[in-house]
């Protein structure tokens, strides 16, 4: 099965999350509406403070870290900091559960197309 991934990356263990796969969406969604999708769920989790100022009607807040699509290439999407949240299309999706009954994913990550890695 294809779909696309949402998870939670980080650089450095200060920064490790507890569960880092977020969501799991159709192969058939528009990476543009997995861009604002990824973009409101990591807005979600800032200061309800900083959701106001983004939400105010008049002269809002930018937000400091928009999702964006990597590179030229619409199969990858990143937003945040650290940890940031990814978005990218992988094929072989299925789920694996633990002894313990917990569940885990299992994917395989295309790489990038030759078109697209040139052109960087």
């Amino acid at each position: 099965m294809k779909a696309w991934i949402i998870k939670w990356s980080w650089i450095g263990d200060h920064a490790a999350v507890d569960r880092p796969n977020i969501a799991v969406l159709s192969a058939r969604t528009s990476a543009e509406t997995v861009r604002r999708y990824v973009e409101f769920l990591y807005t979600s989790q800032q200061s309800l403070r900083d959701q106001l100022d983004q939400a105010r009607y008049n002269k809002p807040k930018p937000n400091p870290y928009p999702a964006q699509f990597v590179g030229n290439w619409q199969g990858a999407i990143t937003c945040g900091h650290n940890p940031f949240l990814e978005a990218f299309f992988a094929e072989d999706v299925c789920l694996v559960m633990g002894d313990d009954g917990s569940e885990h994913l299992s994917f395989n990550r295309p790489r990038v197309p030759s078109a697209v890695r040139g052109s960087e």
